[in-house]
């Protein structure tokens, strides 16, 4: 898991897992001792402050192993949100391991791929769930078994079946199905690709609102916000504003500054408005773009 020379610690750890993902067929099974170094680095940097959009290793369709590297630190920063006694250290690496069965059913870990693999939630093939395929990838051991069932469960979230009762329960499971299908949105096919992981949080909230437990939806908009501090947003008066904290009992009405003229040739106004204080004042939607006398930090 040693970095190497130029590249960034996902594109690393992306490289490393690969090696791995390749040795497994012919050691016994994947090294999960090789593995801990690579859920241990993930879980650190997820638990600062760096922009999660640089701690992602870049990918144009569906690359396994660096999916399976970015749907952990994707995980793990929204778990850093949800508080109690989750071990993002192991939420990272359920989510290093959510695709091994890929590789068991003989899919190469190297190569960019583009078609079903990528464009389905969950493989048609059933390449994804095939049991037979991930325990070849696993070694003969109990904390290997214990991987299986976990790793079935996300499919069965990300296949929108319907999951076992256990899926339901165990936020580790859910973690990793909603960081999955982040990371697809963000670096899946180019059809359906979005390029702003704020845009994904409403996307999913829209269109998974219901799947995935609440306190999860609320560590996802605590980890991607939708209005993010220094966004450009347009309310519903017509004005022009910059967010500049949020509100944590209410994310879709943060604080913002409102830049207006202010008479004199040349001034601005500016003006703090907490819209969760505001009801008859909503954000109409997120704009580019710079306002005329506010900054963009």
């Amino acid at each position: 898991a040693a970095p190497v020379s130029g590249s960034s610690p996902a594109v690393s750890e992306a490289e490393a897992l690969e090696r791995l993902m390749r040795e497994a067929g012919s050691h016994g099974g994947l090294d999960l001792e090789a593995l801990s170094p690579l859920a241990r680095s993930i879980a650190a940097r997820g638990a600062g402050d760096d922009p999660l959009p640089s701690l992602l290793a870049p990918a144009d369709g569906f690359h396994l192993a660096r999916h399976a590297v970015n749907t952990a630190q994707i995980a793990v920063r929204i778990g850093r949100f949800l508080g109690g006694d989750i071990d993002l250290e192991s939420v990272a690496r359920l989510a290093l391991l959510h695709d091994l069965g890929l590789t068991g059913a003989d899919l190469d870990p190297g190569p960019t791929l583009h078609g079903v693999v990528s464009e389905e939630p969950l493989d048609p093939s059933g390449r994804r769930t095939d049991i037979e395929a991930l325990q070849r990838m696993l070694p003969r051991e109990e904390r290997a078994a214990a991987l299986v069932d976990p790793i079935v469960q996300v499919h069965a979230l990300l296949g929108f079946e319907a999951p076992a009762p256990k899926a339901q329960a165990d936020l580790r499971v859910q973690l990793v199905a909603l960081a999955a299908l982040v990371d697809r949105l963000f670096h899946g096919p180019a059809g359906g690709r979005q390029h702003d992981l704020h845009d994904i949080t409403s996307i999913l909230m829209e269109q998974h609102g219901r799947r995935f437990s609440p306190s999860l939806f609320r560590a996802l908009l605590r980890a991607i916000p939708i209005f993010p501090i220094g966004a450009l947003v347009e309310l519903s008066s017509g004005d022009l504003a910059r967010v500049v904290s949020l509100n944590e009992d209410n994310h879709f009405r943060p604080r913002v500054e409102i830049t207006t003229a202010s008479g004199g040739e040349g001034l601005m106004e500016r003006r703090i408005v907490d819209l969760a204080r505001a009801p008859f004042l909503h954000i109409r939607q997120r704009v580019a773009g710079l306002v005329r006398g506010v900054d963009a930090a």
